[in-house]
């Protein structure tokens, strides 16, 4: 829902109990961004990681750990 620029100046009222709603989503989604922010830094290390192995391997490269291209193949029975 948008709110107009004159809805600004209008005063919400809340009880005790909406309060606490409230109060309790916004920790549920500061706690899910904390932890969403947790594995796309493990993923970045992960993927940091790879390419060092890759660069140090003396093999051409090793495969890409997020490659989906097989996984795709076989649910599509390739």
């Amino acid at each position: 829902m948008l709110l107009d620029d004159e809805s600004f100046d209008q005063s919400i009222v809340l009880t005790h109990a909406q309060w606490e709603e409230l109060i309790g989503s916004v920790r549920s989604l500061s706690e899910a961004n904390a932890k969403l922010m947790d594995v796309i830094v493990m993923l970045l290390s992960d993927t940091e990681n790879h390419a060092v192995k890759a660069a140090l391997s003396s093999q051409d490269a090793l495969a890409d750990p997020y490659d989906l291209r097989d996984l795709c193949k076989l649910v599509r029975g390739e």
